[in-house]
């Protein structure tokens, strides 16, 4: 109890470059009943602190390495002067000593600090031993950096606007661009009980055409959009463009090798391929191929995201389209459900093929896909894929039932089973199904009433619950969407989720970003 009420005080602590105090659970002036046995900093904002890794430098505080301050910055005078509150590297001389910090007290358990948990936070996320509020900072290889001087030089946090690192040594001024400014950091944990917190949704490059009920793939740091319907008419591009995370910018691939085009074609990338190889494919399969209205084809393809170029597979044994697609991790790839070539049966089928056989044929797996449905996708979390949602029936238009039902298929045991269903029906995300820290997550679709949903939500494959996150500025229809880990975007290192592209009113090409907090 006392360890945890002292990593929850050490929080209290974490403001170093600022001038406010996080909310905490202590009353707003701490003394020394309210601290423990641990110091306080500080009158306007007064926080608790660990003398073995702070220093209070008037009413700031500065950590042990860094003690003394330049305006908003904490800095070691061995390194660096302060001249006209502007850090500027030290080039010789005898630089002062720094003053002596406070001699170090033991922990009020008597013994060594533990590394936090998200537990121990309350929720909030931690950083190599330290518990943070992600309104304030970021952590940026394994250190808490705020979030107005996101990235690091040596062993100091900086803003790449005002300063710039030489051979791990801050300098005055820019790199000679400004750069644009950071995305806003998420918000505290919800409530809810989600593990993935979503920051608030700020705009990326938008996309050189309309694409929706295509194929979407990641590898690496790039968004693969495939062909699709190019706007609220239901013609075909056969298109592929390219979105880069990290530059913020389109580029064009190869052309679809189908020159009309197809629709209702689901995807899935290769990213974990056997050891030794590289991640490179995305495959795609079914489709309703040409202008709205045409019969399902049973091509299926591989795309080499290294040479540009497409790769004949052996064809599904049926014709399908709007059906789940996904690669285990015995290296097999799935079609499951969908729709009959007639647009309007559901399917129950559940065909694999061996992707590192030397002849590779589709057969059935030996089960079928309970509740027959298109329109959903599945993805592989520990053993399992789930498939959640989607819809029964295809055309005409008023017969179609969207579900909010979901299953799970056990690679070990080969069988389905049910899980929770979502919140509301939804259909139409089948490109925007993720996997997110080991959570099932879906942005947008369709609901009742043919609504195009703006709402996010994430299931809990342990809990076996569903959670709200953050909804979409817009209701998008079968948007494309990746999740990116540890990239930097507009200068600041993290996970990022993107959103772009599918179906409204009018038919969009923007696209939205969000940067994403683990908190569980």
């Amino acid at each position: 109890m006392i360890q945890r009420f002292r990593i929850a005080l050490l929080y209290c602590a974490l403001l170093l470059f600022g001038t406010s105090i996080v909310t905490c659970q202590t009353p707003p002036k701490c003394s020394i009943i309210n601290c423990g046995e641990l110091p306080c900093c500080g009158t306007a904002n007064p926080a608790c602190y660990s003398p073995q890794q702070y220093v209070c430098t008037g009413d700031f505080l500065c950590p042990v390495g860094a003690p003394q301050r330049c305006g908003g910055a904490c800095y070691n005078p061995t390194v660096y002067q302060c001249v006209n509150n502007q850090l500027v590297p030290r080039t010789g001389g005898s630089p002062p000593s720094p003053p002596p910090s406070p001699p170090p007290s033991p922990p009020p358990s008597g013994g060594p600090a533990t590394p936090c948990t998200t537990q121990d936070c309350g929720g909030l996320p931690c950083c190599s031993g330290a518990c943070y509020s992600p309104q304030q900072y970021v952590c940026t290889n394994g250190a808490l950096c705020p979030v107005s001087a996101p990235q690091r030089c040596g062993s100091a946090c900086y803003n790449p606007s005002a300063y710039h690192c030489e051979n791990g040594v801050l300098l005055p001024g820019s790199d000679g661009s400004t750069p644009p400014s950071p995305p806003p950091p998420p918000p505290p944990p919800s409530s809810g009980g989600s593990c993935n917190n979503l920051g608030p949704w700020f705009d990326g490059a938008p996309s050189p055409i309309v694409h929706s009920e295509g194929g979407t793939g990641v590898i690496g740091n790039r968004m693969y959009v495939f062909s699709g319907f190019q706007g609220n008419e239901l013609t075909c591009s056969n298109r592929l463009d390219i979105y880069d995370i990290t530059t913020n910018s389109w580029s064009t691939g190869a052309p679809f090798p189908v020159g009309i085009g197809v629709s209702h074609m689901q995807a899935a990338s290769w990213r974990n391929p056997p050891t030794g190889q590289v991640p490179r494919s995305i495959f795609l399969a079914g489709g309703f191929p040409g202008a709205n209205g045409g019969a399902a084809t049973n091509q299926v393809w591989r795309y080499d995201t290294i040479d540009n170029q497409y790769y004949a597979l052996p064809p599904l044994p049926d014709s399908r389209a709007s059906g789940a697609v996904a690669i285990d991790s015995n290296h097999r790839l799935h079609y499951i459900g969908g729709l009959l070539t007639d647009r309007v049966t559901n399917s129950d089928t559940h065909w694999v093929l061996n992707l590192l056989s030397s002849n590779p044929t589709w057969t059935d797996i030996g089960v079928k896909f309970p509740s027959p449905r298109n329109h959903v996708q599945a993805v592989q979390i520990g053993n399992q894929l789930f498939a959640s949602g989607g819809q029964l029936g295809h055309e005409p238009n008023y017969a179609v039932v969207h579900t909010p039902i979901g299953h799970a298929f056990n690679l070990g045991s080969n069988s389905w089973s049910s899980i929770a269903n979502q919140p509301t029906p939804r259909s139409h995300a089948e490109p925007a199904t993720l996997v997110v820290n080991n959570k099932l997550v879906l942005l947008g679709g369709r609901s009742l009433n043919w609504d195009n949903l703006a709402t996010a939500v994430e299931y809990d494959p342990v809990r076996n619950s569903w959670n709200s996150l953050r909804s979409l500025p817009a209701g998008r229809l079968s948007p494309s969407s990746g999740f990116f880990k540890d990239v930097v975007v507009n200068g600041v290192r993290g996970d990022y989720i993107v959103v772009g592209c599918g179906m409204n009113d009018p038919a969009p090409t923007n696209i939205w970003i969000t940067r994403v907090t683990n908190t569980c």
